[in-house]
């Protein structure tokens, strides 16, 4: 009920905003103080709107949280995501599949939604930054897999098998986002974009989910690698077979296996009972 009551407060703020932008006037949301706001207050907002940024807390809490977070990512503005989540809330909800998401999914989905919606013209819908992931390649499938339950160790053995190692020297996924060879180097967005379209294509396109084992690669082998399909199948499979055994994080470089030394075979165990 907070987050709907959030939402209520800021849908006029959001509509007026959204006005200005569609005047080229530009956005500040949110860090509007009307009694202490002055010219030069707005210019640095203005100079700020081509800048880098990247997400400090790669585990937000809070529905404002998500919505910064996924802001950054596909660089849609704040006052956009805050207008279409309080539509879905107070004038949508008989949308049982978008109400029963969990905060993460409603607020990342509505972002896509937007991002994907022709009818926004890209000089109201765009922030101008230049999104830096923070996360490395495997915490990202991870993140994602877990987001919308797709076995994390399918797809991080596609992965390995289609990239460089490690993954974040790979040409495919620095220049396209795109670590498993989707259209062989189609353009996916900025990496942590990649990702998101890459792990929903195992789950749509593939029906790949938390209970797929490692038969899924004999079956979709021809299918996502036809002209080397035996040799791509059993590189697949002696990738999962080592993540199985090891831990999801056994074949990341060093640094990040410490980071996750305490989590990593855990995890992987857990997800395989």
């Amino acid at each position: 009920m907070a987050s709907i009551n959030k939402l209520k407060e800021v849908k006029n703020k959001a509509k007026l905003l959204l006005l200005l932008s569609t005047l080229g006037i530009g956005t500040i949301y949110p860090k509007i103080n009307v009694e202490a706001k002055n010219n030069t207050y707005f210019e640095e907002n203005l100079e700020e709107e081509n800048t880098t940024t990247t997400n400090k807390y790669s585990h937000p809490e809070t529905m404002s949280d998500y919505i910064t977070y996924y802001s950054n990512v596909y660089g849609i503005k704040e006052e956009l995501i805050y207008d279409r989540l309080d539509y879905m809330y107070n004038e949508n909800s008989d949308n049982e599949e978008f109400i029963n998401m969990d905060t993460e999914l409603k607020v990342l989905t509505i972002t896509r939604n937007i991002k994907n919606d022709p009818n926004i013209d890209s000089s109201i819908k765009y922030t101008g930054k230049t999104y830096e992931v923070s996360l490395e390649p495997e915490e990202l499938i991870e993140k994602y897999c877990e987001l919308f339950g797709v076995k994390k160790e399918i797809a991080l053995s596609i992965a390995y098998s289609e990239c460089a190692w490690p993954i974040s020297s790979d040409w495919n996924y620095n220049t396209n986002g795109n670590l498993a060879g989707i259209c062989t180097d189609k353009y996916l967005g900025n990496k942590e974009e990649g990702v998101i379209t890459t792990i929903l294509i195992f789950r749509d396109d593939y029906n790949i989910n938390t209970e797929t084992d490692s038969d899924i690669f004999a079956s979709i082998s021809k299918r996502y690698c036809p002209p080397n399909w035996e040799v791509w199948q059993s590189r697949a499979k002696n990738y999962y077979d080592e993540l199985i055994e090891n831990g999801f994080y056994s074949n990341a470089p060093e640094e990040l296996q410490n980071k996750h030394k305490n989590d990593s075979k855990t995890l992987s165990l857990k997800d395989d009972d």
